[in-house]
Order: C-alpha cells, then structure tokens, then sequence
C-alpha cells in the first residue's frame, strides 16, 4: 500500500478505537448508575418503589464525576452505615445497602483508579482533539497506542464493577426466595397496626402495675387487654398461631414472662419488658 493508503488505514483504526472506549466509558457510567440506585434502599413496603424512583431520577443526570464521587462516599468510605430504622414501625421496613471492604491501602488505590476513570473519560472526549493530526503517521501511532492503554486500565475496573452487581443480584435473588417462602410472607402480611398497638398497651401496663422487682402479674394485663386491645390480640392470635395471651407475648420478643408460686399452692405467671429492650421495636 501507498503511504496515503497506510495512513487512512491508521486513521480509521484510530477512529474505531476511540468509538470503542467512548463506550467502555459508557458502559461503566451505566453500571456505576445501577450500583448507586440499587445499592442502598430503605424505606416501608408501601412507599420503597416510590423511594427507588426518586433515587433513579436523581441519579439519571449527574455527571461521570459526580456518579464515582457519589459512589466513593456511599459505598467506599468504610464508614458502612445503615439505614436508621423508624422508631415506630407500621409495616415492613426493609433496608439495604452495601459496602466494598478493604485495608486503607487497597482502599487508596480504589479511589485513585476510580477517579482516573473520571479523567481518563473527559481527556478522550473533551481535550484529545488539539494532540491528534489526522495527517500525522506518527500521530496517529502514538494515539493508537495510548487508547489501547486506556482500554487496558479501564477493563479491569469495569469487571470489578461488574462483580459488584452480580454480588447484588445474589442477594436480591436470595432475598426473592425468602419472601416466597411462609416465613417470608409472612413477614410481610403481618399486622404491624395491631402489633405495635399491642405492645404499647402491655407496656403501658407493666409501666403502671408493675411491683418493684419490675414483674407485673399476667391477670392484670388480660383484663386490659379484654377491655381495651380484644381486636388485636385476636388478630395476633393469628398471625403468630398462638391461642394464650401468655404465648403472644412471648412471641412478640419484647417481653419475659416468670412464673411464682402462691399461698394457697397456686401458680401466678407474671411479665415484664425485656431488660435489654430499651425501644418499641416490632420485629415479630
């Protein structure tokens, strides 16, 4: 070939390399999207499509930069926060998040290489016409072989994030099987309203009747529930396959219950708040 052929021959490669890492930049755009809207979720059963929706529409626009910033503090910070639970729960509340664990070194090099997608990625797009001469052999050799380098240092953080997401995806399809499962559905149908109810009422109750070791007797607390929470210890009777007061309150996790002897050779069951539970928590 002519030296005219040669360099068309060159310049369509370069051509097609830098098409081809415009989208390596966009493929790992579109996977640092993904992680950021799917990587950390909280919220009620009724209102986490909602939450997921505004997350995704906030995220869709933000830039390259912003994304790998987003993502550095959110899931790369070591501080691996999770989401506070509602002090009062009325449904399901599900939270999930994830966090890449490594020492302080590996750590560095993950920001380094992450934001070297970030410089790499606007240097291609945005400052790398003024350095190439179409009409150049010599050019466009040496910006042949600096897209190939590129491509080679952003494939592995591709695949890394890659990884990443099919880590996410294990667990929601692990997540997917338990919800299919009777606990699990369970879980998600229970009667939170009456639960939470229920638990304030014995509460209450313990807080008002109890002696001062703490124990209140189980009588006191079944005639106020008899007069005041019949409805939802009826529903919780169901939804735990409980038929005694006794067994609901020990199901709901949040009470011990004792029994004593009496005077006449009786025994008297007695209940209180369980010592280390310091809140409202309705985890059945």
């Amino acid at each position: 070939m002519s030296e005219v052929e040669d360099l068309e021959v060159a310049r369509n490669e370069v051509l097609r390399k830098i098409g081809r890492n415009v989208l390596h930049f966009q493929q790992a755009e579109h996977l640092l999207k993904t992680l950021l809207r799917v990587g950390s979720i909280a919220g009620g059963a009724s209102e986490l499509e909602s939450a997921m929706n505004m997350r995704a529409a906030t995220i869709q626009n933000q830039t390259m930069g912003q994304l790998v910033g987003q993502f550095l503090e959110d899931h790369c910070s070591g501080s691996n926060e999770v989401a506070e639970e509602p002090e009062v729960l009325t449904e399901p509340h599900l939270a999930i998040s994830f966090s890449v664990e490594s020492p302080p070194a590996a750590q560095e090099a993950n920001r380094r290489a992450l934001e070297g997608i970030v410089e790499n990625r606007n240097h291609l797009i945005h400052h790398l016409l003024p350095q190439y001469d179409p009409n150049s052999m010599k050019s466009c050799r040496e910006l042949d072989r600096y897209l190939d380098h590129q491509r080679e240092e952003l494939l592995p953080e591709i695949e890394k994030l890659q990884q990443m997401i099919r880590g996410i995806q294990q667990s929601f399809a692990l997540l997917g099987s338990f919800l299919g499962t009777e606990e699990g559905r369970r879980q998600f149908t229970f009667p939170w309203p009456a639960q939470h109810r229920f638990v304030e009422l014995l509460s209450e109750v313990a807080a008002q009747s109890a002696r001062p070791d703490g124990w209140v007797s189980l009588s006191i607390a079944g005639q106020v529930v008899r007069d005041r929470g019949a409805e939802d210890f009826v529903v919780l009777k169901g939804a735990y396959g409980k038929r005694t007061l006794k067994d609901v309150i020990l199901a709901t996790d949040r009470f011990e219950v004792s029994e004593e002897a009496t005077e006449h050779d009786g025994v008297r069951v007695l209940y209180r708040r369980n010592l280390e539970d310091s809140g409202p928590g309705l985890e059945p």
